[in-house]
């Protein structure tokens, strides 16, 4: 298979795959119903659940624990920012929304947030990159557990059978276990 990697802010990538200019989204895409109704998935690819960063001398324990803190930092549109919305009301003047990860990450270090929500592979893959930086993750059993799959334009059964061939491969082969 030849391909090109794009990379694409979050807000328009869906966008990009229903309007022909991608073929296939692989970039941490949580399956949902609602994304099901527009686009199809492959099988689950990894499974994860949201969870709270939080920085050192904040006292988060759990998902309620997020009502009392001034800020909470998620990304826009991502399903952290569902869960976050489910906790503190869609228009929770709480909630700060941004961009991207690299940004609200920024914000977190700076003392702007109080929390992020985010995956929990995201979460694990920063603190063991920042370890000096006294962050800690939170594991709630409030967050339901979600998978990641690779999404394709609704109908294209050729992509989406070629990519769950292959990922029944890398299973079977070993090297799934390996990355």
């Amino acid at each position: 298979i030849k391909f090109d990697f794009a990379n694409t802010p979050w807000e328009g990538i869906f966008a990009t795959l229903a309007q022909g200019d991608r073929d296939i989204l692989i970039s941490s895409v949580t399956i949902t119903d609602t994304r099901k109704q527009t686009m199809d998935f492959t099988e689950p690819y990894f499974e994860i659940t949201q969870v709270i960063l939080v920085p050192k001398g904040k006292e988060i324990k759990s998902a309620d624990d997020l009502k009392n803190v001034t800020k909470v930092g998620v990304v826009t549109g991502n399903t952290t920012d569902f869960a976050a919305s489910k906790i503190l009301g869609n228009n929770s003047p709480k909630i700060a929304r941004f961009e991207n990860l690299p940004l609200l990450i920024k914000d977190l270090e700076s003392g702007g947030l109080d929390a992020v929500v985010s995956d929990s592979a995201v979460v694990g893959n920063y603190i063991k990159n920042n370890s000096d930086k006294g962050f800690s993750m939170v594991a709630v059993p409030d967050f339901e557990v979600e998978n990641y799959g690779i999404a394709v334009r609704k109908g294209d059964t050729a992509t989406l059978n070629m990519l769950n061939e292959a990922l029944k491969q890398v299973r079977a082969n070993g090297e799934y276990d390996k990355i």
